[in-house]
């Protein structure tokens, strides 16, 4: 059996402000295409669908979500195994 040690520190922490998504996103992001998941704030609708890897489809996709949710902000949450993705 490994020892190990148990303690208790308090943590003062800021109220971090809440952010309300109009969106809730999960990608699989791999070399040729990537699939996603889409799920409406507030709603019961949910999306599934693939779009290629190239920067351009991604480029696009963001901007069709831009529109879509008139510029409110979306959570995504991206399942990759390599590499960095970079957002602006």
């Amino acid at each position: 059996m490994y020892p190990f040690i148990l303690f208790s520190q308090e943590i003062e922490m800021a109220p971090q402000e809440r952010v309300e998504y109009a969106a809730l996103i999960g990608i699989d992001w791999a070399d040729k295409k990537h699939d996603f998941c889409l799920g409406v704030v507030g709603t019961d609708k949910t999306e599934a669908g693939v779009m290629a890897s190239r920067p351009e489809a991604v480029d696009a996709w963001v901007n069709q979500l831009r529109k879509r949710f008139q510029g409110r902000k979306v959570a995504i949450c991206l399942e990759q195994s390599k590499g960095a993705l970079q957002a602006s």
